[in-house]
């Protein structure tokens, strides 16, 4: 059996010998370091989820564009709604730093409510337009105390805010701050806009079919989801490669077949050369993986760029279990 495998790879071209192993390799790679910055991130990044969007069923995006403001009572009025919360998320540079400052406008009275971790003894301070609540992590990153003054880089303006309180870590995760939502509107100029609304439905509603309704209200470009994530890395594409790989050597089955290999023996030649495949592909792809995730937690932070928590980077830690899984993932695709 192994001599078969030898003498048939010998004519194969060696490019899609490569091309093989490297689409197993980049298949497990992708797969182990998104294990490795979930696994890493999964605690503080539920906690960030929890601190922000806090008791909503669905969230309603808009991205940086936002969306006009008069979606909200729109969505409010809808049956099985029973509260929604309107947000105005800005990432506005510090003057004088790098980076920039992630700033979440809120409706202190419905965030009360939706968001009960942001509340404090001296949330009404928000109400004032020059008023910011930092958390801990923003507040220690620029060296700034209650009753300090922020400055914030808009366009060619600079505003400037004074630190009403640091919020405890717990409340608010990464670098952020809070204002109110008229404040945001108003000083950073997005006047009669928002970019998220957090929605809680009346008890005993369908959350799927409510996404479905409030989505056909939307605009393009914003989406309702469930306050929910998950997400999977692909084995499909490389079962397709090597699918389709097994389907352009039938003439060479069929040879086989001729000089007497029986058709089990030529299902484990293929299994053979798929299982050695597999095995280079994985080995490069755990280490691949490892590299990639240390590489996009320290360059994207734990939500890889997506700016929900940014300048959170939880610590990465090597994974036995997750490494053998992965390795027999490679092996078995």
């Amino acid at each position: 059996m192994l001599r078969l495998l030898i003498l048939f790879n010998s004519n194969r071209p060696r490019g899609r010998l490569a091309l093989s192993v490297a689409g197993i390799a980049l298949g497990v790679a992708l797969g182990y370091a998104v294990h490795l910055v979930n696994r890493a991130a999964i605690e503080d990044v539920a906690a960030a989820v929890r601190s922000v969007a806090g008791e909503a069923d669905i969230e309603v995006r808009g991205g940086r564009a936002g969306f006009a403001e008069s979606l909200y009572p729109t969505v409010a009025k809808l049956p099985g709604v029973s509260l929604v919360s309107p947000l105005l998320e800005l990432d506005v540079g510090v003057a004088g730093k790098e980076g920039t400052l992630r700033v979440i406008g809120v409706d202190i009275l419905r965030a009360a409510v939706l968001q009960p971790a942001l509340v404090m003894e001296e949330r009404y301070e928000l109400v004032s337009p020059d008023k910011v609540f930092l958390s801990a992590g923003a507040a220690a990153a620029q060296g700034l105390a209650k009753g300090d003054v922020l400055r914030l880089v808009v366009g060619s303006r600079t505003v400037e805010l004074e630190v009403a309180g640091v919020l405890p870590g717990s409340a608010l995760r990464g670098q952020a701050a809070l204002v109110d939502i008229a404040t945001a509107q108003w000083r950073f100029g997005r006047l009669g806009e928002l970019n998220r609304l957090d929605v809680r439905l009346a008890p005993g509603r369908d959350r799927g079919a409510m996404v479905r309704q409030i989505q056909a209200l939307l605009p393009p470009g914003v989406h309702a989801a469930a306050v929910e994530s998950l997400e999977q890395a692909g084995g499909f594409l490389v079962f397709s490669a090597q699918a389709l790989e097994t389907a352009r050597r039938r003439g060479e089955h069929a040879l086989l077949r001729v000089l007497g290999l029986e058709r089990r023996g030529i299902a484990r030649l293929v299994l053979l050369e798929a299982a050695a495949l597999g095995a280079i592909g994985a080995l490069i792809g755990l280490a691949l993986g490892y590299a990639l995730a240390i590489a996009a937690m320290r360059t994207w932070g734990a939500d890889l760029g997506a700016g929900q928590f940014r300048n959170l980077f939880p610590e990465l830690r090597f994974s036995p279990y997750g490494a053998l899984v992965y390795f027999a993932a490679g092996i078995a695709v």
